[in-house]
């Protein structure tokens, strides 16, 4: 298992990206936006961290706050993941099950984790231009 995300709400995406790009020097490599923006900046020694944010009050508040603060690992393979979530039924541990591809839970200091089967991100080169996009 390794590290792969951590997600966080954020209150303004530009000034987010102002700071994690201009700053920070971090690559914007994904940006998906329509409801709800979401940045994805990637880190140099693998990893990223994700930012979303929504564009009404409401919207925010219907999705669950797990998928927007979360810490993501990744295992290698299907059969490791489904040994994950036998892991947490076995043990007693709520769980979410989405799709069938990612596992959220948390530990009993409240930190929301998500399991997931690694896959390759690729870097979308129109990411700057979802944000351009975005709402000001």
């Amino acid at each position: 298992m390794r590290l792969d995300h951590i997600a966080h709400p954020c209150r303004d995406p530009h000034e987010t990206h102002r700071f994690y790009h201009d700053v920070l020097g971090l690559k914007l490599v994904q940006a998906y936006g329509s409801q709800e923006l979401m940045l994805v900046y990637e880190l140099s020694a693998g990893g990223s961290l994700a930012f979303t944010s929504s564009d009404s009050a409401a919207s925010a508040a219907d999705q669950a706050s797990w998928e927007r603060h979360h810490v993501g690992l990744t295992v290698a393979t299907q059969e490791e993941f489904n040994s994950w979530l036998e892991r947490l039924k076995k043990h007693g541990i709520r769980h979410r099950l989405v799709e069938d591809e990612r596992i959220y839970f948390s530990d009993p200091n409240g930190l929301v984790l998500e399991i997931e089967v690694a896959s390759p991100a690729a870097s979308n080169p129109a990411a700057a231009e979802v944000l351009a996009r975005w709402r000001k």
